[in-house]
């Protein structure tokens, strides 16, 4: 059985789902994805502390909701990345706490890095394949890629 699409969410994505008054945003719906076991969510150890600690500053009443999604949407922390892939990301990120989350990415083996931060992880041309693996995008174009990979699996199916 070939396995589910591994998503990895940074912080501004993941922050994106919680605060979002959208509950059909692209965030929330991918979350949906995982609550039902269709996608391997993925999140590191700095991400949820990030995380929790801008919910904390924003709107410190949504830090119960917060556990709530991030138990529900079945998010599994990932193992804290090793130094010899910190250091070949810093090399494409330019500031360790970024190559950190990058490199808990690369090591789970992500399909998807999930953020809206366009200055350090989406318009970064070092991130991506050939260097990497995975693919950094937005939630909606990752809910889009999720959309296409399901009707091929679909399709694949019934053939």
């Amino acid at each position: 059985m070939e396995s589910k699409p591994k998503l990895f969410w940074d912080s501004s994505g993941l922050l994106a789902a919680v605060m979002s008054p959208d509950a059909m945003s692209a965030s929330r719906q991918l979350l949906r994805l995982g609550e039902v076991g269709a996608v391997d969510m993925r999140a590191s150890r700095e991400v949820l502390r990030d995380i929790e600690t801008l919910v904390r500053k924003r709107k410190a009443a949504l830090l119960p909701q917060l556990a709530q999604i991030l138990d529900r949407a079945n998010i599994a922390i990932t193992l804290d990345p090793n130094q010899e892939t910190v250091d070949r990301c810093i090399e494409m990120t330019g500031y360790l706490p970024d190559a950190r989350v990058l490199a808990a990415a690369v090591e789970c083996d992500a399909d998807l890095f999930l953020t809206f931060d366009t200055e350090h992880f989406l318009q970064n041309p070092l991130i991506g394949p050939p260097d990497t693996r995975l693919r950094v995008v937005t939630p909606k174009q990752a809910l889009d890629w999720c959309r296409i990979h399901f009707e091929a699996k679909d399709k694949e199916t019934n053939e």
